[in-house]
């Protein structure tokens, strides 16, 4: 915008440079200021698919509900360790090669063949006999896994 007022203002060694941009400029406003948009359409209007089987929902309860739906601790999973009510307590910890967890105030923990929700227990377990707490309620949230596992219905 400097440029184009410092072109329009000019000096007097500049007359045809600035009746040139004047003249662009009003011609590019003239396009604009005529230009109109039109929108055409010749086609058949546009339908939703019809699914050609509905089918009938399932009660089958072994469809429903899968009967081992656990979470595994598997080596280099990252977990993180939370504990109701306290915020000083949540490391991040990964799940070493030989299926053990490194976590503060009790040391080195097995998680081998443990589900997520045994390794809870086995956690609130040890914090309690260790005597850092007198009744936590832990959580373990597993962030990234390699447990590459994926179902997909449909």
């Amino acid at each position: 915008m400097n440029l184009l007022a410092t072109l329009l203002k000019g000096s007097k060694s500049m007359p045809r440079l600035r009746m040139l941009t004047c003249s662009l400029l009003a011609a590019l406003l003239l396009s604009f200021a005529s230009a109109s948009a039109h929108a055409q359409f010749s086609g058949p209007g546009v339908k939703s698919p019809v699914p050609s089987d509905t089918g009938t929902p399932t009660t089958d309860a072994a469809l429903l509900r899968p009967a081992n739906r656990s979470i595994y601790l598997t080596p280099g999973d990252l977990v993180t360790v939370h504990i109701f009510g306290s915020l000083d307590y949540n490391p991040v910890v990964r799940v070493s090669l030989d299926e053990t967890i490194q976590l503060p105030l009790i040391g080195i923990v097995s998680v081998k063949g443990l589900t997520v929700q045994q390794a809870e227990t086995l956690i609130a377990t040890k914090l309690r006999t260790s005597g850092m707490y007198v009744d936590p309620q832990v959580s373990i949230q597993v962030t990234e896994s390699t447990n590459g596992v994926i179902t997909v219905a449909g």
